[in-house]
């Protein structure tokens, strides 16, 4: 076995050791045990999250809305994807008894050793020729056995991956839809401004380009009479009016989900420490009043600790226009959560850039 290990090349010997040992099944198993590790504490763990939500959602505009999301509308058909994948590696890793699958990669690496050495007699001498005709031929046959299997292997992974970019637009999709809802409006912010200052601003840049180019002479106009130079222009205004709107889609999802993060915080801090005191027995009946009031408290004390610390002129700068930075500290204790966040902020951009649907 050690010697087999040895003949397989470094960077392969990660696929071997996911054949050997199931990393799915592994991986699921290691989630379900830690989940019930933490089952205990689980409300507890909540509502520290709730907190930080509320107290700090403006670092994280849409990470809540996109891990919500995620869960329940990304992770069942992406494990559904990976589960299929999964069957059709073992139905023909089943099959492998069969001499074009166990034998046909082994064959193919076989014949183009004995061809090279018959390139390398032809080289010396001029004979052979028959001989590695026959080994062209055979060679040939061997791919044209190979070649169905890989391609039905390569075929699966890009349906998995097609699958997974579907989902993944989903589930953006839906996490700024739901940051909107939070704040009782029943479309897609981000989408709607990003869609409407496109639109305004495209024509627009258009008639600036003519009258520029009226005015900057013969050459010029000329120049933008040639037909790639029409379409250069073009993508050159669309990638414009594109940028504008995905930078004013952001700048106000960036406003308004700090305000939904702060009633989701809210919310996920009252429900996960209710759950911890009924599990501890700690719940008593007169209490149930009381968390729609604590909900509302902690959601304005959120917003009061993010924007009105510094009176009003310091919340229509931080609020209106100011930029939200990050102390050294918390970049440190918050840094793969804000690595997290820039991912999904530029996954919204590509979204909106019409980048993913390609």
């Amino acid at each position: 076995a050690n010697c087999q290990a040895a003949r397989i090349p470094p960077h392969l010997q990660w696929l071997t050791a996911m054949q050997e040992e199931d990393v799915v099944e592994s991986l699921e198993a290691s989630r379900k045990r830690l989940q019930a590790a933490l089952q205990p504490a689980e409300g507890l763990l909540a509502a520290i999250a709730g907190v930080v939500l509320c107290f700090a959602g403006r670092y994280f505009p849409y990470s809540a809305f996109f891990w919500r999301a995620f869960m329940l509308k990304g992770w069942p058909p992406i494990s559904n994807a990976v589960a299929q994948l999964r069957r059709r590696y073992e139905t023909k890793a089943g099959a492998s008894t069969a001499p074009e699958r166990s034998s046909g990669f082994l064959q193919v690496k076989q014949s183009m050793q004995s061809m090279l050495s018959r390139l390398q007699t032809l080289t010396q001498a001029n004979r052979d020729v028959p001989e590695l005709r026959q080994e062209l031929l055979g060679l040939q046959t061997d791919l044209a056995q190979v070649a169905p299997m890989a391609l039905a292997e390569v075929s699966s992974v890009n349906e998995l991956l097609a699958e997974l970019r579907s989902v993944y637009k989903e589930c953006l999709a839906e996490a700024t839809l739901e940051a909107s809802s939070y704040m009782g409006l029943n479309f897609n912010v981000g989408d709607s401004v990003a869609t409407g200052l496109n639109r305004f601003s495209a024509p627009r840049l258009r008639v600036l380009l003519e009258n520029a180019v009226q005015r900057a002479g013969i050459q010029l106009q000329i120049l933008r009479e040639d037909p790639l130079a029409c379409r250069l222009l073009e993508a050159l205004i669309r990638a414009a009016s594109n940028s504008m709107g995905i930078a004013a889609s952001y700048f106000v999802e960036a406003r308004l989900c700090a305000l939904s993060n702060a009633r989701l915080g809210a919310k996920i801090a009252v429900n996960g420490f209710t759950r911890w005191m009924i599990r501890n027995g700690h719940w008593q009946d007169g209490m149930a009043s009381s968390k729609v009031l604590a909900e509302h408290g902690l959601c304005l004390a959120g917003l009061y600790w993010q924007f009105l610390r510094g009176g009003v002129a310091t919340f229509l700068y931080s609020f209106l226009w100011g930029s939200w930075g990050v102390s050294r500290t918390a970049m440190l204790v918050l840094g793969l959560p804000l690595l997290l966040e820039s991912w999904i902020q530029a996954s919204i951009a590509a979204n909106r850039a019409g980048l993913m649907d390609a």
